[in-house]
This record gives C-alpha cells, structure tokens and sequence, in this order.
C-alpha cells in the first residue's frame, strides 16, 4: 500500500517491522519469507513513525494516531493509547517501566496508562523545543531526547531535572535528528549538518561536517544503529552513512605552526614609504614603529595535506592572556595596539582532538612615538616632581610666612604694647621731674625779679636758672626720644613761612651764647619761603644741632643758614648748621646718628648720645634727608633737606597760628562782675601739694584762692564756690584735669567759668584734647608765674570787656554774632539749647530760671 518506510525494528526474535507512511504496519518473517499487515483495514492508512521493544517483548508504535501496544508473538494490538497529541513520532518504555512519548509539535510526554494521564515537557514549560525526533536510554539509565532546539539528557529516570546542551555547549547544529551510544559510553547524535560526538570523559563535543568525508545534506530523523562489527550507521537522504567510532575518536598529533609574515594593515603606512608586508622566516622577535600598529599575522603548517583538518587558537600575552580559536584558517588582525612588548602565540589540533601542548611564538615590540618614550616619561616624571615639590614647598613656605606673620605680629603686639608702657613710664617720670622744675623755676623768675639782689647773688640766681632750663631741656628731649623710638611722634603740619622760625631760634641762641669767642651768623637767601613744617620738630632738630655746635666749638663761628635748591629736578628748602669746631674722625662718621654713640677723645663733651639720633628719626618723621660733612680741626656742617613741595597728605594739619577765645559767655560776666574793691575767687586744682601752694602764695594779693586735691574734688569745690576762674592740673588721682573740665563745661552752672589747664604733656594732641573738652588756655609746665598771672588776667579782662558790651545798646543780630564768634565750642551748644528750649515753650507761663536750669 505503501513504499515509503519511515520506521524499521528487528525484535529480539528476529523479526523485521517495518513502519510505512500511512501504510500501518508491515511484519516480514525471515523464517517463511512473508510479510503480514498488523493493522486491520480501518487502521490500514495510519502514519507510523517509530517502534520500540521492552523488556517484556512488546512493541511500542508510534504513530500519528496515537500509541499502540502489540503483542510480539501474536502479533496482536494489545491496547491502544489515544493522547491528546496524537502525532507521536518516538515512543520509549524505559527500565524503570516509565512510557516516554515525543510529539511533532506537543514536546515530550511521560505518559501513565493506569492513569491515563500525560505529564508535558514543552516550551510553555520552559523546554527548549516542542519538536522530538528521537529517545535514547543508554547504558547509564540516562534519558536522552532529540529535540529541535538541541540535545537533552535526564540524568535520572526518576528525577525530573534535565541538562540541555545548544551550541554553546559545542554542538555545531543544535537539529537533533537521532541518538545512539557506543561502547566506551560516547553520545552519539545525527543533525541537519553532520554528526557529533559527546566525549563521556571529557564532557566535549566533537563535530565531523563534510570536511570528513561525511554526505552533505541533512540526517534521517530517529535513523542510527550501532552494528554487531562495532560500526555507526547513519541514514541521510543522500545515502547511508557508517564509520567505526574506535577509529574516529583515535587521537592523531597535530602538527605545529609556523609564523610566516606580518602585514601591516596601518593606512599611515604607505608602500612608497616602505614595505608593508615583512617577512619573518623564522625570526623570533620583530620590531615595529609606533605607526605600524595595526597588523595581520598569517600563519601555517608545513604538510598542506592535513590543512583542511587542522584548527588554530592563538593568544597575544600584553593584550589578553586568553585563548582564542579562530575563525579565518590561518590569520589574525590586531588594530590600534598601544605601545608595548607583547608576544604572540599559535597552537593547533587536528579536527575534533584535544590542542597541542607544542605553541609557536613571536615577540613583538611597537615602539612609542617621542613623547612616550622611557626618558620621555622620566622627563614627566621628574617635572610632576619638581612641580610637586614646589608646590609643597610654596605651601610650606606660605605656613612658614604665615606663621612667622604671626609670631611677628605677636611680637609686634608686644613691642608696642612695651612701647606704650615705656612711652607712659617716661610720660609720668617727665611729669614728675617738671614738677619740680616748676617749683625750681617759678621762684627763680620771681627772685630775679628782685631789685635787692646783689651783684654776686644775681649771678647765682642765674646759674642755677640755667641749669634748671638745660635740665627742663634734657627731660623734653628723653620724651620725644622715646615719642619717636616708638612710633608714638606723630606729624602734624602746617603751611607757613620757615625764615621766622629760623631766625628766632638763631637770634635764641645768640643771647644765650657765653662763649666770647664764638660768634653766631645767621644766612638767609631769602625772607619768603613757605612750605608745610612741624614747627616742633624743627625746632627739636636745630636745638639738637645748634647745642651740638656750641658744645664742640671752643672759638670760631657758628653759620645757621637756610636756602632752596635743585637736585635732580626736585626742589629741596635745605637748613644748614655749620661749625669751626673739632670736627668728627672719619672712622666715626658712619656711626654717629647710632642711638648712645659718643665719639671718644679729649674733645669729648657730656652727653647721652641720643641727640643726633633724635635727630634723625625726626627729620625721618618729616620725610627729609640729613647729611654731615666733617674733618678733623676743620669743624661739620650738617644739612637738613625738607621736600618744598610736599603738602604731607598722610599727615596732621593745623591752622599756622593758635587762636585763643576773647571773650565767654554772656552771663559769666553778669554772674562773676564784681566791684573792684572784691577779689575774684581763684580755684587751684593739683594734686602736688608744693605746687598748689607756691600758686596760692603767688595770687593771693590779687585774688581769694581756692585749693582741691583732685578732679573730683575740684568739680564738688566749684559747684560750691563758683569761682571767677580755675586752674587745673591733668594728671590726677580720682579724676583728671580734662574729665573735670568736660563735666564743669557741660553743667549750666559752671559752664561759664573759664578753666586753665596746666600739664607736662605739651605735645600738639594732647593741647588739641585739652581744648576739646572745653579749657580756655593751656599752659605747659614748668610755667612761669608772671606767665600764668598775665594768662589769668586776659581771661577775666575779657570777660569784663564782654560785658561792657553787652551792657551797651547794641543790636541784638551785632550781639548774637559776638557771641557766636568769642565763645568755644560747647558753650555755643549750650547757647543754642537755651535758645531751642525757649523758642519751643515760649507760649508758656512756667519759663523762669529754675526752670531751665
């Protein structure tokens, strides 16, 4: 009925069955030489696809109507199993009595007749494929299944867990078409494109294509038999194919690779520039340039027989210490490798054997481009170092600096702060030695005064009042010494005309010159030349050199002279002090502006030595320059160059003449007017008891004086007495001069008293204080008496005078202005209060004197 068989089993009696493509069953008995049909006519077109015998001896059918069971002696149906996917291709009854059945399309099935139920392995499943072409139970009680999609083994019978194996297990076709084992326990399966082998031992594929000799074209599905004479049949639709595995699987030595060339593939690399391909026979070890590294390697064995069956795997160690088996026969390309050393390495197999242990190498080396060489590298190595280095050198030169800025600082703070205690220590010891010297010079003044002294006592008197003034003078020169030892001195200018000045000290010092044979000369260029000077400090400074001159000049002149000139187009105004006297030895001109220097030898005067350095640091103060030029026996001139054209603009400034109030305010005169028959009150305030009473004796004629110890005292006195005019101290337990004076000043009714105040601070700031806080004048100790008691009459005098004034009919807007102008500035504040007060109740019936006081 049918020609075409698709299945063939020959039991283990030796009969032969053979399955026909929807010609059932076909039985041939070799004994009677006939063929019997098993199906009766309504099976008679059923497709059979497979057979199995169990170990009972029954055959299992598969086909596209199910499974059926036959009995092998009767060759009777004994049951028949209708599944739900009837296109059963293969049916196993494995050892452990379990049915296994593979659908074309429904996957694998374990099939329990008792049950009649199916268990499915298919892709909904996770199976890998739902097309079954062959099952297998090998030696093992491994169930191995034929799928579309690769080889799967059940380890166990039992257990349901499966192992799959695809290509990346090794299988060169993942189309399994049929299943057999031979006797050292290798898998072997049929595919679409050849035959593999699974190496029990090994776990590896082998694969065998038409490069051995195999038939091109796919496999029959479920054809393979393991022969009796140890062959492997395959069938294929191009034939049958068998080999004995044995001889297959014989290991065979592979022969060893030789390099043959390189060929630089680098488009940089042009053939005009030289030649691309280099050949190696048999060198080891090649250089290249950093622009040949792109390149191919071809390699090859020596017997061109086995080419074709020969597999190669290489490694380039420098790159990746992998193994990799190529896919072009005998070549490999490398592209854009970085410089380096690498070595290349090739070793071979024969088709399906194991690698040879024997490798071929070649060692290459790209040289770096310039930057990249070794020295190259060590040039940046070093830079990054130097660079390093220096900026950890700079950041510890900052933490150094840093550091030592505050340590500077630190010690500045405490320099200063030493300064300041050195500059109140001289203050206070000036002020206690000018106390004295007041009580000295006062009643020097008042005896020399005297008609009833005597030739001789005259003469005494004046020694010993020379001796006090060059004492007072010793004392203000230490002070301003220190002021500009510590930076305390400050500059304060004024835009005036220096000639005066220059001739009042020179006319100074030709009265108080005792040296007959020393004679003064004044030499001015001109009378006008004004420029911005501290007028203290000039004077400080030709004191010092004026003193210097006397002092070492025993006959001959003195020139004091002042002039303008030019050096180097800058205009200078230079003073000029210059001598006949003994003149400076050469070896101590570099030294004699040092602090405490004193030149020895006979011509040594008394000194301290820090004459010529105040000097210094003076005319520093002033931004000036000081030069000597001396001989010995020929006398020194010294020069003092001031900028004419510097206005100092860092600098105090100050009007170039002191002006002193004239008159006071409006009420004083009417509260103090007295008749002159009354002595006005006079308040003294000084703590030195010497002092106060040496003032006291002094007024008493002319006025009534009132005596307090201190500031405090002082104020409770005039709040009590309201004095005509007081006369105070600064520096003062309890409460000082200038406090005293701020709080009398503000209180309404002592704000009109004049005050005098009498200290040894007689820098130019503490006067500006002073005059601050409200005093009047402002006298320096030590202080004449006929100094104070004029000072003490022009203040009353100008009260009085204010007024008559006011007492006259003058206009009230000439009155106002009066007032303006005379009065210092916190009794105008106080004025324009009063004037503020009133205007805002003046509609009010309760403005009188208590009120507003």
């Amino acid at each position: 009925r049918s020609n075409t068989v698709q299945a063939a089993l020959c039991d283990s009696k030796g009969g032969l069955w053979f399955g026909l493509f929807y010609g059932g069953i076909a039985y041939y008995n070799p004994k009677s030489q006939s063929f019997r049909q098993i199906f009766s006519e309504d099976k008679s077109r059923t497709d059979v696809r497979s057979f199995h015998e169990d170990k009972q001896g029954n055959i299992w059918v598969g086909t596209s109507e199910g499974v059926y069971l036959i009995d092998c002696d009767s060759k009777t149906i004994k049951a028949h199993y209708n599944l739900e996917n009837n296109l059963a291709r293969c049916v196993l009854k494995d050892s452990e009595d379990q049915v296994w059945v593979g659908f074309f399309g429904g996957g694998l099935g374990l099939y329990d007749p008792q049950l009649q139920s199916i268990q499915l392995f298919n892709v909904l499943a996770k199976f890998p494929s739902n097309t079954i072409n062959a099952l297998y139970e090998d030696s093992r009680k491994r169930l191995w299944v034929a799928t579309g999609e690769g080889l799967v083994c059940f380890p166990s019978l039992t257990d349901r867990n499966y192992k799959v194996y695809q290509r990346e297990s090794g299988l060169a076709n993942t189309h399994i078409q049929a299943i057999g084992e031979d006797k050292a326990g290798n898998i072997w399966v049929s595919t679409n494109k050849g035959i593999s082998c699974l190496v029990d031992s090994k776990d590896i594929f082998y694969n065998y294509d038409y490069h051995d000799n195999l038939p091109m074209g796919s496999f029959s599905r479920g054809s393979v038999a393991y022969g009796q004479d140890g062959n492997f049949y395959f069938g294929s639709i191009n034939g049958l194919c068998y080999f004995n595995p044995e001889v297959v699987l014989q290991e065979r030595k592979s022969p060893p690779a030789f390099i043959t060339n390189i060929e630089i593939t680098d488009p940089l690399n042009k053939p005009e520039n030289g030649q691309s391909t280099i050949a190696l026979n048999g060198q080891k070890n090649v250089q290249l340039k950093y622009t040949q590294n792109s390149f191919s390697i071809r390699f090859n064995i020596q017997n061109y027989a086995l080419v074709n069956q020969v597999e190669y795997a290489y490694m380039l160690k420098g790159l990746e210490n992998s193994w990799y088996t190529l896919t072009d026969p005998n070549n490999v390309t490398f592209r854009n490798l970085p410089p380096g050393k690498y070595q290349f390495q090739v070793k071979t197999r024969m088709r399906n054997q194991a690698w040879s242990d024997a490798t071929t190498s070649l060692n290459i080396r790209i040289a770096p481009p310039l930057w990249l060489t070794w020295w190259a590298k060590s040039f940046y190595i070093l830079l990054s170092l130097i660079i390093l280095f220096s900026i950890l050198y700079a950041y510890k030169k900052r933490l150094d600096a840093e550091a030592l800025y505050q340590l500077e600082k630190q010690s500045h703070e405490h320099e200063q702060e030493l300064n300041n205690e050195r500059l109140r220590f001289y203050t206070n010891i000036t002020h206690e030695l000018r106390t004295p010297l007041t009580l000295i010079l006062g009643p020097l003044e008042d005896i020399q005064k005297s008609d009833t002294l005597s030739t001789k006592d005259a003469q005494k008197i004046s020694v010993i009042h020379q001796s006090a003034i060059r004492l007072l003078n010793l004392i203000n020169q230490i002070l301003e010494f220190r002021k500009t030892e510590t930076q305390n001195k400050k500059l304060c200018v004024s835009r005036d005309n220096l000639v005066p000045l220059i001739r009042e000290i020179g006319l100074k010092y030709k009265e108080l010159n005792r040296k007959p044979a020393v004679d003064i000369r004044l030499v001015v260029e001109k009378e006008h030349m004004p420029i911005y000077f501290d007028k203290e400090i000039i004077q400080t400074i030709l004191d010092n050199l004026i003193s210097n001159a006397l002092k070492y000049t025993e006959k001959g002149s003195i020139s004091i002279g002042i002039r303008q000139v030019e050096r180097a187009e800058v205009n200078y105004t230079e003073i000029r002090v210059s001598d006949t006297g003994y003149g400076i030895k050469p070896e101590a001109l570099p030294h004699i502006f040092d602090r405490y220097y004193q030149e020895g030898g006979k011509h040594q005067a008394s000194g301290t030595g820090i004459g010529l350095s105040l000097v210094k640091n003076l005319v520093a103060l002033h931004e000036g320059e000081i030069r000597v030029e001396s001989a010995p026996n020929q006398g020194s001139t010294f020069y003092v160059s001031l900028l004419t054209d510097n206005s100092y603009p860092q600098a105090l400034h100050a009007d170039s003449q002191e002006k002193e109030s004239n008159v006071q305010h409006i009420e004083e005169a009417q509260v103090n007017q007295v008749s002159s028959s009354d002595k006005p009150i006079l308040l003294v305030v000084e703590d030195n008891p010497d002092i106060c009473d040496y003032i006291a004796e002094s007024f008493s004629d002319h006025f009534e004086v009132k005596t307090a110890a201190n500031g405090k005292l002082g104020k409770e006195s005039a709040l009590k007495e309201i004095p005509d005019i007081i006369v105070s101290d600064i520096m003062m337990p309890v409460m000082d001069g200038n406090e005293m004076c701020r709080e009398l000043k503000k209180d309404v009714r002592t704000s009109h008293i004049p005050i005098i105040l009498l200290t040894a601070k007689d820098s130019l700031r503490d006067k500006e204080e002073g005059y601050q806080v409200g005093a009047d004048s402002y006298l320096t100790k030590p202080f004449s008496a006929s100094l104070l008691h004029s000072r003490i009459e022009n203040l009353l005098q100008s009260r009085r005078n204010l007024a008559n004034h006011f007492s006259a009919n003058a206009a009230i807007s000439n009155k106002a202005a009066v007032i303006t102008e005379s009065l210092n500035k916190l009794d105008n504040e106080f004025i324009h209060k009063i004037n503020q007060l009133i205007e805002e109740r003046l509609s009010s019936d309760k403005i009188d004197i208590s009120y507003l006081s």
